[in-house]
């Protein structure tokens, strides 16, 4: 990857532009997968089956805040596992970040001096069992 390259996580709800979010989640041990959108009417969004127990799916007219789950099996809600922001808890609806509207405010930060740092080793040994 080059120096001018935007690295991308290829799971999770990822924004395609200002108005498509892609979502991919792994669920290997799982036969289906749709989409839940919160506050959005309408059943939930069937996913496609990827290789390697991948599911995705593109959704047209949402943004970064857009709140959902994933529903395995057509039984089990469960919130985003590589989800960026969880609002209301890690038990509650996952929602959509667009990492690219940040404003970092930390460019002059140079990071602390090797004599600052503080390194510990451990070794803890071998267990035998009698």
């Amino acid at each position: 990857m080059s120096m001018h390259e935007k690295w991308t996580l290829d799971i999770g709800a990822r924004p395609v532009n200002a108005e498509s979010v892609h979502f991919r989640v792994w669920a290997p041990y799982a036969d289906s997968v749709a989409l839940c959108l919160h506050g959005r009417e309408g059943k939930p969004l069937s996913m496609q089956p990827r290789e390697r127990g991948y599911f995705e799916t593109t959704v047209t007219g949402i943004r970064a805040g857009a709140r959902y789950t994933y529903l395995l099996n057509g039984e089990k809600e469960r919130p985003d596992p590589a989800s960026r922001f969880q609002p209301d808890g890690v038990h509650r609806p996952s929602a959509v970040v667009d990492p690219t509207t940040f404003q970092w405010t930390d460019q002059s930060w140079a990071g602390l001096s090797h004599k600052d740092l503080i390194i510990y080793e451990l070794h803890t040994g071998t267990f035998t069992k009698e």
